[in-house]
């Protein structure tokens, strides 16, 4: 019976991943979130050497940055 069936190509990996204007919305957001997640891991792995010889993550360097610019839009003269 399962000779019968249509076969269909299979995805090798996700390289082989093309986003057409055809495919499901649900398919695409599950694929932007496959890839946030991965790039997030990749940020948590890679580490940056600083000036002082200290080693931060990239995520670490991007929340220091965002707390730094909190900080700085807090310290802005409000009515400007």
């Amino acid at each position: 019976m399962e000779e019968n069936k249509k076969e269909q190509p299979k995805m090798q990996s996700w390289r082989d991943v093309r986003i057409s204007s055809q495919m499901p919305l649900d398919a695409i957001v599950d694929f932007c979130n496959v890839l946030n997640q991965r790039l997030c891991s990749i940020e948590d792995l890679l580490k940056v050497k600083g000036e002082d010889g200290s080693e931060k993550s990239l995520t670490e360097i991007y929340q220091e940055d965002i707390k730094r610019q909190i900080e700085e839009g807090q310290k802005k003269p409000k009515g400007n």
